[in-house]
């Protein structure tokens, strides 16, 4: 089974959970597997960097496609690298030099925030949610995992129908998937050409619930 785009997905899942009557549903299922997808995928792929805009109490708000960060560079003079702490730390709290560029930066709700606060720019280079199917007709992901997508939208799907060793069988694929995809990810970082993916095999009756 090949899956290039958005609706050959939503049939896919369709076709593996066996049902006809779901159609309304199945863009909620690829929405939650979206989420789990940017909770669990940490891949080169997913790699962005945007400008920030310090203000004088030393926060910025967060790219609107944020996961996590990777680093941050400020426009300082010198250039600063603040260190991440936690929002309630001693360091981010109290043990910072008051009169220097910021040592510390932290993320508290959708704010970066730095010690000590300095008005000034930089760039945020970070993991960017994956680009949403409901507004696309394909994204990286799809293109170079498509398995990992259906069987995030089947665990989805067989959590609706209570259907729970469906359920279990769809999230131990999910999950050989997701190594895959971390050894992708490897792989291109040492500079290896991984294989190419392989086409999905046609499920069979058991998969399908029969």
């Amino acid at each position: 089974m090949i899956i290039t785009n958005y609706t050959e997905l939503q049939q896919a899942v369709a076709d593996w959970l066996n049902r006809s009557d779901l159609d309304t549903v199945i863009p909620a299922f690829i929405d939650n597997a979206e989420a789990r997808l940017n909770r669990r995928v940490r891949h080169r792929e997913m790699q962005s960097s945007g400008a920030v805009t310090i203000d004088a109490n030393g926060e910025a708000d967060l790219p609107a496609d944020y996961v996590e960060w990777k680093l941050l560079v400020l426009d300082t003079t010198p250039k600063a690298r603040p260190e991440y702490v936690e929002p309630d730390s001693r360091e981010f709290l109290y043990r910072f030099r008051p009169y220097s560029v910021p040592q510390y930066f932290t993320i508290l709700q959708s704010k970066i925030k730095v010690q000590p606060a300095t008005a000034t720019t930089g760039t945020l280079y970070y993991y960017a949610k994956l680009p949403a199917l409901a507004d696309n007709a394909t994204n990286w992901l799809l293109d170079r995992s498509p398995e990992t997508y259906l069987y995030a939208a089947l665990v989805e799907g067989a959590s609706y129908l209570r259907d729970e060793q469906s359920m279990s069988t769809y999230a131990e694929q999910l999950s050989g998937a997701l190594t895959e995809l971390v050894e992708d990810s490897r792989a291109s970082r040492l500079g290896r050409t991984p294989a190419e993916p392989v086409p999905l095999a046609t499920h069979t009756q058991e998969q399908k619930g029969q």
